[in-house]
């Protein structure tokens, strides 16, 4: 089947079963991230001509769980509305999110009981490896002298 005709109860049944993890707890500063570059792109240069779609498909109307799923549609997504200025970033979000799609998958397999007190271990490498990404985001932003200022202050 076609992942865009997936329904949301479909999604629901590809997931693993829930456990409360530090990745749910990391996930909302990536997003928070993307909405920063989005909400400070129109400061920084002119906006791309997908920039409108792909701030809608993002953050109103689309669906982030179908697309935290496939990173590699993210990744379209995010660069189709960001000027070419912010491609390290873009990547250096990219591999953040892969890197904890992939913990996630590795967590839930390896502690097939989803026993939370085992699940809970693996919480410091989530949070030590989302430091180092903000880490990576910082020095990608003092690359770039145009996206010093506001981006920095807030990464």
């Amino acid at each position: 089947m076609d992942e865009p005709l997936l329904s949301a109860l479909e999604w629901i049944d590809l997931l693993p079963p829930f456990r409360q993890h530090a990745i749910h707890d990391v996930e909302p500063f990536y997003w928070t991230a993307v909405w920063f570059l989005y909400k400070l792109t129109p400061d920084i240069t002119k906006l791309p001509t997908g920039y409108y779609s792909a701030y809608d498909k993002l953050f109103v109307s689309g669906n982030r769980l179908g697309l935290w799923q496939r990173p590699a549609a993210l990744r379209e997504v995010v660069d189709s509305g960001l000027p070419i200025l912010f491609e390290n970033i873009s990547t250096t979000l990219a591999s953040w999110q892969l890197c904890l799609l992939v913990l996630q998958r590795g967590i839930y397999s390896a502690v097939p009981t989803r026993n939370p007190s085992e699940v809970a271990k693996w919480s410091p490498q989530v949070i030590q490896l989302s430091i180092k990404f903000v880490q990576e985001l910082r020095e990608c932003i003092n690359k770039e002298r145009q996206l010093q200022g506001e981006l920095m202050f807030i990464m």
